[in-house]
């Protein structure tokens, strides 16, 4: 009975997790697409636009739109549906270039922003960005945000707790001993057109 049992535990654990075919067949020994042969291909993935495959030399992405038609069937494909795919990878391109591009300029250029006093050094303060709340810009009421960072600013106008806008511009890290004296290394950052906000 034992015996039986495990039999059919054993048949019940295969059939949980049966292995899913690739939905296309591709020739085992080589390929040819377009006039590029790959050797030894494998399928790997599919999406709306085209497929994925390893091959010896490594891995390639080929159109769907390039493969015969019985395949192009086999993967169900929609040249509108692959228009629009196509479309929304480009957009999400385009976002990450814009974002790459605002962060190059922050770089450069420097970004306007309100900062709290954490601890005062010797050639600048240790701050965090402060995020004012909705509505109510530049107004002194907001929340600390984000890991402290430097400002290099002449230190010996401000005191713990202050709060001021400034244009900061990233300019490398900056290391100093905190109170455990331990050395501490951190965002570095160039103050310009500083305001401190009266109490």
């Amino acid at each position: 009975m034992k015996y039986i049992f495990l039999f059919l535990l054993l048949c019940g654990t295969a059939t949980a997790q049966p292995h899913t075919p690739p939905p296309i067949i591709i020739p085992s020994d080589s390929w040819t697409i377009n006039g590029t042969t790959y050797q030894s291909p494998i399928f790997v993935k599919s999406d709306p636009e085209s497929i994925t495959i390893k091959h010896a030399d490594g891995v390639a992405k080929i159109p769907i739109a390039a493969l015969p038609e019985e395949m192009q069937k086999a993967l169900h494909y929609d040249p509108a549906l692959a228009a629009e795919y196509r479309q929304s990878i480009s957009s999400a391109t385009e976002k990450q270039y814009a974002k790459e591009r605002e962060q190059e300029t922050i770089e450069k250029e420097g970004k306007d922003g309100s900062f709290s006093v954490l601890e005062v050094l010797d050639k600048g303060v240790l701050v965090r960005r402060l995020k004012m709340d909705s509505g109510k810009p530049f107004s002194g009421h907001g929340k600390e945000v984000g890991t402290p960072f430097f400002i290099e600013i002449d230190s010996s106008k401000f005191a713990v707790k202050d709060i001021f806008d400034a244009r900061v511009l990233r300019s490398g890290a900056y290391e100093y001993v905190d109170f455990t004296g331990a050395k501490v290394s951190v965002p570095r950052y160039i103050a310009r057109a500083v305001q401190i906000r009266a109490k």
